[in-house]
């Protein structure tokens, strides 16, 4: 009797926390098996302080040419974008069906409204 047992390939490389399509069927099914990063996209939002340590055990142990090349390309677009002070933050997603608007007959009030203008500050006394 056959056992049938189906494995998830989890992608190999650390950099791969970096990609948009991580453990969904892209990656799954073809860019982890074959390790190629044939799906690979930079998620929005990624800034270099975020991204983990450059992998270089990884990178010049394990990784195959195309990989290399892409890691490499990634690493080098955020460093120059540092450098050069544009970062790329992910907005908020306010569409979102729970997300509530503000109504429209909303009156904006002084912050300090409860502070009424007769009650003295008090001052230090020595």
């Amino acid at each position: 009797m056959e056992r049938n047992t189906s494995h998830l390939t989890l992608p190999p490389f650390s950099t791969c926390s970096l990609c948009r399509n991580r453990l969904n069927d892209l990656c799954v099914e073809d860019c982890a098996p074959n390790i190629d990063y044939r799906w690979f996209e930079i998620r929005k939002g990624v800034n270099l302080e975020e991204m983990p340590h450059f992998p270089l055990d990884e990178f010049i142990k394990h990784m195959p040419p195309k990989v290399r090349q892409i890691v490499a390309a990634v690493y080098l677009s955020k460093i120059v974008d540092q450098l050069q002070g544009r970062y790329e933050y992910e907005r908020p997603h306010f569409n979102h069906t729970r997300v509530v608007g503000v109504p429209k007959n909303l009156q904006v009030q002084d912050l300090l409204s409860s502070v009424r203008e007769e009650d003295p500050v008090p001052e230090d006394k020595p």
